[in-house]
């Protein structure tokens, strides 16, 4: 794995680490209607997602636990729908 997809890994669990800080004490419908914790953990998944693609296809295949496609089609729809 080459040191810059380290730091794409790095970006990724800090997204998420934020991404479930933003809703620790939130519940469904409390998030429903908090327009900005939805854009911030939107923002942090596109984040995620973003760092994701940046990984190789051999480096994905080494950490073949991660669920990759998933990761970057979520980022994708986030992004374009």
């Amino acid at each position: 794995m080459l040191p810059r997809e380290r730091n794409y890994l790095l970006d990724m669990l800090k997204s998420a680490k934020l991404a479930q800080e933003f809703v620790a004490n939130v519940d469904w419908d409390l998030f429903q209607l908090d327009l900005m914790c939805q854009a911030a953990v939107t923002r942090q998944l596109e984040i995620v997602g973003e760092a994701a693609r940046r990984i190789s296809e051999e480096s994905q295949a080494e950490l073949s636990e991660i669920p990759w496609h998933q990761i970057i089609g979520m980022r994708n729809r986030i992004v374009h729908e």
